[in-house]
């Protein structure tokens, strides 16, 4: 299953700006909180919720947590606060799967780890170095960070679940389609690794 967008509204504001939000109400709260015309760099919802942290996994723990309407870290409400992570939720538990792979940019690393049991701390590394190998990207700990949807498919569901910061931090956010060609070829093998590295007979 592929899902190719998660926050479409905040996508679109970080792409096309405050002129993407029709509704003058909504423009204005997202200016507030912005505090700025430029949006290039907004990682929220149209709520000023970071999705990245609504879900029930030591949600409003996070070493960058904030409670309140931001253009990023904001925990929201309640975890599962928004449409988007609730259909992220409900659509994962519907197909069940074996792992999730979740793409994020920039940075270029791999993010696999938080608080497995030791059997699964090995399975996951293993699938985790297997990504690395395929794309090059180095594997990472995201410490002080919780409430990702990789964090609760582990946690709740106990798969393996990666986070994949792809494209490198000296391109310019948001990315365009300039790079576009470099990423898919760095990851064109992963899902392929990770189905390999999968242990058989699960």
């Amino acid at each position: 299953w592929l899902i190719p967008l998660v926050n479409p509204d905040g996508a679109l504001l970080s792409q096309k700006g405050i002129c993407s939000v029709k509704d003058k109400k909504k423009a204005d709260f997202l200016r507030a909180i912005n505090r700025s015309d430029c949006f290039s760099l907004w990682k929220a919802n149209a709520n000023g919720v970071d999705l990245n942290v609504n879900f029930p996994a030591d949600w409003g723990n996070g070493a960058k947590n904030v409670f309140f309407p931001s253009s990023e870290n904001y925990v929201g409400k309640t975890p599962l606060s928004e449409p988007e992570t609730i259909a992220l939720k409900r659509f994962t538990e519907k197909i069940s799967p074996d792992f999730t792979v979740s793409y994020h940019t920039k940075g270029e690393e791999i993010y696999w780890y938080y608080y497995q049991s030791l059997y699964s701390c090995a399975r996951d590394k293993k699938m985790a170095i297997c990504l690395s190998e395929a794309t090059g990207y180095p594997i990472k700990q995201a410490k002080g960070s919780v409430g990702g949807y990789k964090d609760w498919c582990i946690k709740a569901l106990k798969i393996p679940a990666f986070t994949i910061e792809a494209g490198s931090d000296e391109y310019p956010h948001p990315l365009n389609e300039t790079h576009l060609s470099e990423i898919l070829e760095r990851n064109k093998d992963a899902l392929a690794a990770l189905v390999n590295a999968y242990p058989k007979g699960r």
